[in-house]
């Protein structure tokens, strides 16, 4: 799968298997990730969480993007 087929579909390719607690829906975790890989920074990445209702750190989505990896 290509970079731009990954970063231009849906987001249920992301494995959130890795989430121990569920304090953060896992849709949202998607989201937070993809926008990440998609260039912005993890700071972005919180900020357009927040706009989605969902206060997040920029350190969650960091710990999130490497646990995905």
């Amino acid at each position: 799968m290509t970079e731009f087929d990954r970063l231009s579909g849906c987001i249920d390719w992301i494995d959130v298997s890795f989430v121990e607690r569920e304090r953060t829906p896992a849709w949202a975790i998607r989201v937070g990730i993809r926008r990440h890989f998609s260039g912005t920074s993890t700071r972005d990445a919180s900020q357009h969480l927040e706009e989605l209702g969902v206060h997040r750190s920029h350190v969650t989505i960091h710990n999130g993007v490497h646990k995905a990896e």
